[in-house]
């Protein structure tokens, strides 16, 4: 019921803004993806032989449908190196979907405290409603072989389950030709025996050249009391705040 009338109440808001919204001019600002917020992914993909270098991820476009990629900011903050993949639909003009496989592996000879070892799973859905506002939905799967010490998506499962579910979604406005904010909202760990609320906004920025920038933060609150568990004996609160800053190069 909680989210239902918070959710609500975004599509009031981003109908209001959106009727101020102004369309984009240029074409080729959609042929450089927004790639969502670390829980909240979307379907766009790089265009064939396009790549990417950036904190958020390391990509190329294999061909319209196929992206290949690493992510180098959890090699610098985790010492963990990943590998994935996102495999992406355009149905119709209005409904996209995408699938990322993602495989991270912490490497002890890279220095660091941290210890895991998981597959990263999302289903992105993205209904675009006009050139000025889209909507982004994700069923995510997080699976842990390793989980000694880990990254903040690690929620507490207050008891063991190596499997973490999430449903989230995000809207994306455009405030004129180059700017524009995301709102997000949804759940994480829907499988555990207390779930958290997962919030987040970010202001994205894509200039005259090939450069965009995201910047903002994603919250996740536990819905309730969580026990502790063997990985998260220090952590003084039920929640946890993700970075989401990005600063991307397309070329």
């Amino acid at each position: 019921m909680f989210l239902t009338k918070i959710s609500s109440i975004c599509v009031a808001i981003f109908l209001s803004l959106n009727a101020f919204a102004l369309p984009q001019s240029k074409e080729n600002k959609r042929e450089r993806p927004l790639w969502g917020h670390v829980v909240t992914g979307t379907a766009d993909t790089l265009p064939h032989e396009l790549s990417a270098v950036g904190s958020l991820f390391i990509g190329h476009g294999i061909n319209p449908s196929l992206t290949v990629l690493t992510i180098p900011q959890i090699f610098f903050i985790y010492n963990m190196v990943s590998a994935g993949t996102r495999l992406g639909h355009h149905f119709t003009e209005f409904y996209s979907t995408s699938a990322d496989l993602i495989y991270m592996k912490s490497v002890p000879a890279f220095g660091g405290t941290y210890k895991q070892e998981n597959f990263y799973f999302r289903s992105n859905h993205t209904f675009k409603i006009n050139n000025a506002y889209r909507i982004h939905a994700t069923f995510g799967v997080q699976y842990f072989l390793v989980d000694d010490i880990t990254y903040s998506l690690r929620l507490n499962p207050s008891v063991y389950n190596p499997t973490n579910f999430s449903l989230t979604h995000m809207h994306e406005v455009w405030l004129d030709e180059n700017t524009g904010i995301n709102i997000e909202l949804g759940l994480i760990g829907i499988n555990y025996n207390t779930p958290y609320l997962q919030a987040g906004t970010s202001f994205f920025l894509y200039d005259e050249s090939d450069f965009s920038i995201n910047l903002g933060a994603s919250i996740s609150y536990a819905l309730g009391k969580t026990q502790n568990y063997k990985i998260y004996h220090s952590r003084e609160h039920d929640y946890v705040i993700h970075p989401e800053i990005q600063f991307q190069y397309y070329f």
